[in-house]
């Protein structure tokens, strides 16, 4: 498969690719470790679950304002697992990519999000490209969780999953 060259569609390969090996590395953590809150992360309880579960969930109901669909209700971080986090990321991956040629055909295309009963607009540009980084932060969130539950063969062994790591693990250049 040749590099990828759009940067949409670099940036939702390598973010269903960063978070997926968070989640991978979150399959070696115990349930109870899985759930643990941190004083970081998104939310009070913040934790693995609560963090993944919210960039899973963000990137659902932003696809949903970006497509000018019903906003979903936010996933639900307690009876989440790695497996079902994964299946619910390759479906949130998937409704984003279909929603490039619209947002490349009308990228000023006001999207709304409503916070607190506030609405805020932005353009359908503007609005992808932040979904598309936002799990970026949360994701360094989850490495930092993982490094202080000091599970050996995970807590020592940390990826790196910046987009070059990404073009070079998936995608080298002849």
């Amino acid at each position: 498969m040749p590099p990828l060259s759009d940067p949409f569609d670099i940036l939702l390969a390598h973010d269903r690719w960063a978070t997926h090996i968070v989640l991978d590395r979150c399959e070696h953590v115990t349930p109870e470790q899985f759930a643990t809150p941190f004083p970081i992360g998104p939310g009070e309880s913040g934790g693995l679950r609560a963090t993944l579960t919210h960039i899973v969930g963000a990137m659902r109901r932003w696809a949903d304002r970006i497509g000018a669909k019903e906003l979903r209700p936010f996933l639900q971080a307690d009876a989440a697992t790695p497996a079902s986090l994964r299946a619910d990321l390759d479906a949130a991956s998937a409704e984003l990519g279909a929603l490039f040629p619209l947002v490349r055909a009308e990228p000023n295309r006001p999207v709304t999000l409503t916070f607190e009963g506030k609405a805020y607009q932005f353009t359908a540009a503007a609005a992808m490209l932040h979904v598309l980084t936002h799990g970026h932060y949360h994701r360094a969130q989850c490495l930092n969780m993982l490094r202080h539950l000091n599970v050996p063969g995970v807590s020592d062994k940390l990826p790196d999953l910046d987009v070059i790591d990404w073009q070079h693990a998936a995608h080298e250049i002849a």
